[in-house]
């Protein structure tokens, strides 16, 4: 089942305010209308000349929709099969703006299998409807829409974002507060995708300009399994005991083999529990390889520059970033809120990182 969270006003108006002012949109498509507030948003702009597509799953939710002159379709927008049979294809390459809130939930859904593309690619349900949208958009219009932040992060995104970006002129418009949709913690973001292929020079910017970059990973490894025999073979167990002075204490780290919580540099690592200070921050040079314990978190990122960089916005931002731990006994934190926490430095203090990276 698809989940259903309804675009609150407010956000629906950042949405279109993002356009640019002299765009004047002759057709605008919502594939997951629901109330239709991103729609509505669009005619208080454009209050004249302007054709509607609206699409949801929900019989019930497009009969609550009064606008009879409004082309309507209900439809699974994640069949393409069911978009393909049904008169919603005559839409094609004709849209000029497509607004979405598309659906966010991953709960019992593999990674979706693209169509129509020359590599295997594959996503979360998010970037996949938002791929499905971009078929019926005309060349020079704009897609926008409210995501969650996983999408822009997550390495089962990863190909699939790689490949939106290649395609087409790719924007993070904005970060959303925590509280953006009743009831749903999800931290979500803004994006705007305009269908003209970018310019080598485009795809730079995009690529220093893109705040969402590191990978952030929470160790399996459970220290009570580990054994004390010298493994030949084995990668070298970094628990929080071996971090310290800034560095990885390699001399007296276990060995072992187990593969699932394998970090390759670059990477800052951190612990996840205790009330620690700024010496057990380290960096994990681009060469090596190790296993992290269930007690570590590791942050993946481009290059050693980069991690360099965000350990000194970790020292700049200490005190929030040690308001992430918490607890009765033992202070610890989980990855939602260290994920936040780093996706909230490339957003909001992205000026001052570049500088610290110059």
């Amino acid at each position: 089942m698809i989940d259903q969270h309804f675009t609150p006003p407010l956000l629906a108006s950042l949405l279109v305010d993002s356009l640019p002012k002299k765009f004047q949109p002759s057709c605008i498509a919502d594939f997951a209308v629901g109330e239709g507030s991103l729609i509505y948003a669009a005619l208080k702009k454009w209050p004249r000349g302007v054709n509607v597509v609206a699409n949801d799953l929900s019989m019930d939710t497009l009969n609550l929709l009064e606008n009879n002159d409004w082309k309507k379709f209900n439809i699974d927008f994640l069949d393409t099969n069911a978009i393909a049979d049904s008169q919603l294809n005559k839409f094609e390459n004709k849209i000029d703006l497509i607004l979405l809130n598309p659906p966010f939930s991953q709960r019992g859904i593999k990674p979706i299998l693209w169509e129509g593309t020359e590599t295997k690619i594959q996503s979360g349900v998010a970037l996949n409807f938002i791929y499905n949208a971009l078929k019926f958009l005309k060349l020079g219009g704009f897609l926008v829409a409210v995501v969650p932040n996983g999408c822009l992060t997550s390495q089962r995104d990863e190909k699939a974002l790689t490949y939106l970006k290649a395609k087409y002129t790719f924007k993070i418009i904005t970060h959303n507060k925590e509280a953006t949709f009743e009831k749903v913690r999800v931290k979500t973001s803004i994006i705007m995708i305009e269908n003209i292929k970018p310019t080598d020079s485009q795809k730079k910017i995009q690529s220093t300009t893109d705040r969402l970059d590191p990978r952030v990973f929470r160790g399996k490894f459970q220290m009570h399994t580990a054994s004390s025999k010298i493994l030949d073979n084995g990668y070298p167990l970094v628990h929080t005991t071996t971090l310290k002075n800034n560095t990885i204490d390699f001399l007296n780290c276990l060995q072992v083999t187990n593969e699932n919580s394998i970090v390759r540099g670059p990477a800052i690592l951190f612990p996840r529990v205790g009330n620690f200070n700024q010496e057990k921050i380290c960096i994990l040079s681009s060469d090596l390889e190790i296993v992290i314990s269930d007690c570590i978190f590791a942050v993946k990122c481009k290059n050693l520059a980069e991690a360099e960089c965000l350990k000194e916005a970790i020292y700049m931002y200490w005190e929030d970033f040690k308001k992430n731990y918490s607890g009765t006994g033992a202070l610890y934190s989980s990855l939602d809120k260290i994920e936040c926490f780093i996706n909230s430095l490339y957003f909001s203090k992205y000026a001052q990182l570049k500088e610290i990276a110059a």
